[in-house]
């Protein structure tokens, strides 16, 4: 895929939200946000994606007869009540690691709602498809990996034609057309590697190109124009001119696992053998049949290369047995590639997918879900100023024995301060150290403290979880943004709060004595009277909680504007005291690792 693909997606597409009125009753509603905007695969389109498109010819949705209600779109205002949002790194976020030091915004996850990475970039020009901290909040691959969940491929016919045009004989070659090169990228995230292999078997053997790289060949005037103005008729002009060839240079910019292009349907389509560099597994998964394709790394290099291909190029009749398949038919694999095409109905398949999850789901579970999409949803965090904090009513619902967890986004101004205080049974706080603080939680009077700072001014997430067994024995763990730190041993000393006759309140942004406040925005503050697992304490930096999920006992999303707070998980009631104001706060920073901020 070309790194100016969503320059081409800016002028070429139109951007179409969906019709969110009534339209094929019956069917179920699957609701999918694009949260960078449009698609180069026309998936605002509903039913027709009409040329000229990054594919190059119309494409009728109609006939794919999609089962459920698949609607797409661009609207933000939306992330609430969407079954998914899908991210894509092109354009999330620039080349390589542009992520890290510039994070891009995201919204919040809400309950029943799915993540979606997609796109058709690899981890080598955008290192965000490779990152193990953003692919743990990923629900879903819409990618090209063949474990993806919804699986997608450039096995289309490019340019124009119908699937039976591959099985038509090839045109016919002469032999002073032996070998194509044709690519515009001659260095970029992998790219030399190609250029500097076509360069030496340019020394053993005559090969034409077209292109920007190694150019010896020039094309026909009416065929020289930016390959982005219309990027279907530079995919049609390509196949007429790998017609008169034997073979085509399908060499990729990387060698990718489950990496391949259009390069290589597009040699097919034009009736010429594939001579090909990338992707280890390109057979069985993605060629026509046995011996329908060359691979560079079955020879010794281009010199072993070269004298093989200049051999077919003088023997047709060894050459010709390269078609074979266009008689006996293609494998499975193949036909599997080709229908999951990302222009032929990969946009069901996705809503197919996530309906299909949400089958999963309880009845009550269900009924959370509709709840939340039919809601007007609003995004707000606490603003605390001076000597301002919130008091939670006494409920055993926060008598937190044993185990529990905590979690919250802050953004604070101070680096000493309380964040959540319940008389001193348990206290999560900030301990400065110079210009930053490290998160620490105190249980009675033994404290733990994390050994990864967080940055004041900007949106952190923090979660701890205190692990006590019945035998006495337990840790202490911290995640700051997503990565997990401390893994502290407790003293075999149970925290119980039986020790306590009164149910005191629960206090966010102080403590009992009032000793600090907490001066900034605060956000998404979640308890659970569990200790939780791993996997779920890495994933939920961005999740809004319903009360329908296990474990939890409380939650203030800040939502809801008022002087007073109720959780929505078992109603616990809450007072504003001093000035806690309500701001905008749509979104959050990507964070995947520290330091990333």
């Amino acid at each position: 895929m070309m790194p100016n693909l969503w320059l081409f997606l800016l002028v070429a597409l139109k951007l179409v939200n969906c019709d969110c009125g009534e339209r094929d009753k019956g069917n179920e509603i699957v609701e999918v946000l694009m949260w960078s905007g449009g698609s180069w695969a026309g998936f605002l389109e509903r039913d027709y994606f009409h040329a000229p498109n990054y594919l190059g010819h119309d494409v009728d949705k109609k006939k794919w007869n999609c089962p459920v209600d698949c609607r797409y779109t661009t609207d933000k205002s939306r992330v609430g009540n969407v079954d998914a949002v899908i991210f894509e790194a092109q354009p999330l976020t620039d080349y390589y690691d542009a992520y890290k030091w510039d994070p891009p915004q995201v919204p919040s996850k809400f309950f029943g709602q799915s993540w979606v990475n997609h796109g058709y970039e690899t981890h080598i020009y955008f290192n965000l498809y490779g990152d193990p901290g953003y692919l743990n909040y990923i629900d879903v691959n819409f990618t090209y990996y063949l474990d993806s969940q919804v699986p997608l491929t450039f096995t289309c016919m490019w340019g124009g034609g119908v699937y039976e045009d591959l099985f038509k004989p090839p045109p016919p070659k002469s032999k002073d057309k032996c070998v194509v090169f044709m690519t515009t990228n001659c260095i970029s995230g992998g790219a030399e590697s190609r250029t500097a292999y076509a360069a030496e078997l340019m020394e053993h053997m005559q090969v034409d190109s077209f292109g920007q790289c190694l150019h010896n060949k020039d094309l026909p005037k009416e065929m020289q124009f930016p390959i982005y103005k219309d990027h279907g008729a530079s995919m049609r002009n390509k196949i007429d001119i790998f017609k008169d060839y034997k073979f085509v240079l399908v060499f990729e910019n990387n060698n990718v696992t489950d990496y391949v292009t259009e390069k290589m349907m597009c040699a097919i389509e034009a009736g010429s053998v594939p001579v090909y560099m990338g992707s280890h597994n390109v057979h069985p998964y993605w060629t026509p049949a046995e011996h329908s394709v060359i691979r560079t790394d079955e020879f010794n290099g281009p010199a072993d290369l070269a004298k093989r291909l200049t051999e077919l190029c003088d023997d047709d009749e060894e050459y010709y047995k390269y078609f074979k398949w266009k008689r006996t038919g293609v494998s499975e694999h193949f036909k599997q590639r080709f229908n999951d095409c990302a222009f032929y109905g990969a946009e069901c398949r996705l809503c197919q997918y996530l309906a299909d999850q949400r089958k999963k789901l309880s009845p009550a579970q269900r009924q959370k879900v509709e709840e939340r999409r039919r809601t007007e949803h609003k995004y707000k965090a606490a603003q605390f100023e001076s000597h301002s904090y919130l008091t939670m009513l006494a409920s055993p619902d926060l008598d937190l024995k044993e185990s529990f967890s905590m979690s919250l986004w802050i953004k604070p101004r101070d680096t000493d301060t309380i964040l959540i205080d319940r008389s001193g049974i348990y206290t999560l706080k900030l301990i400065p150290s110079k210009d930053r603080a490290f998160p620490e939680l105190c249980v009675l009077d033994e404290c733990f403290t994390s050994t990864i700072p967080v940055n004041p001014k900007n949106w952190q997430h923090v979660a701890v979880v205190f692990n006590y067994t019945s035998d006495l024995t337990g840790q202490v763990k911290f995640w700051i943004n997503g990565k997990e730190d401390l893994k502290a041993d407790i003293p075999t000393k149970c925290p119980q709060q039986s020790h306590y006759k009164l149910s005191p309140p629960l206090l966010i942004g102080t403590d009992q004595w009032h000793s600090k406040y907490f001066s900034g925005l605060m956000d998404d503050v979640s308890i659970w009277k569990t200790g939780l697992p791993v996997q779920k304490a890495k994933n939920m930096v961005y999740d809004v909680y319903s009360g329908a999920e296990e474990g939890i006992t409380a939650f203030w999303s800040f939502n809801a504007e008022g002087s007073e707070l109720i959780d929505v998980v078992n109603g616990i009631e809450g007072l504003i005291m001093g000035f806690v104001n309500y701001v905008d706060s749509p979104t959050k920073p990507l964070v995947t690792c520290h330091p990333c901020l």
